[in-house]
């Protein structure tokens, strides 16, 4: 009786070993889904970074031309000082001027937050390039792996 199962029990392990054989082709893909995710996290920021450096950018920009524009009102105002007539009027032009240079400093003072904001992003943005550039050599290292493994699996289901 015992050699009538012996067949039958060899058989029953060439079929674990298939199931088993099968089960980790089928966790292949997961495995390398698990293996980008760090790739697409690094890209995610790289590219969250560079949109706040356009928006940075615009916004140093805006800030230029309000201070263009700052600055030929001053002039305006500058060229008025020749029209005046009193020494009251004088004196308020005086304090019209004053306040106005106090509102220039403000707007080269954004001008240069919004640069360095600029130039932190863009240290952001050379580290997250640097970084996609070394886990996309780590994921397709893997992948090669993992593609490998399932050549080998398929190879030896193949031939059970």
């Amino acid at each position: 009786m015992n050699v009538q199962l012996a067949p039958l029990i060899a058989l029953q392990k060439l079929d674990l070993r298939i199931a088993d054989l099968k089960e980790q082709r089928r966790r292949i893909p997961e495995r390398l889904e698990a293996s980008e995710a760090p790739v697409r996290e690094v890209k995610r920021v790289l590219q969250e970074a560079s949109t706040s450096a356009d928006a940075l950018n615009k916004e140093r920009r805006s800030h230029e031309k309000d201070l263009d524009a700052h600055e030929d009102r001053i002039g305006k105002m500058k060229d008025r000082a020749a029209q005046l007539k009193t020494n009251q009027e004088y004196q308020a032009h005086l304090f019209e001027v004053e306040l106005a240079n106090k509102k220039r400093g403000e707007f080269e003072e954004k001008i240069l937050l919004a640069m360095e904001q600029i130039e932190q992003t863009q240290r952001t943005i050379t580290a997250a390039q640097a970084q996609v550039k070394e886990s996309e050599a780590l994921f397709l290292k893997e992948k090669a792996v993992w593609d490998e493994k399932d050549r080998v699996l398929a190879a030896e289901l193949a031939e059970l």
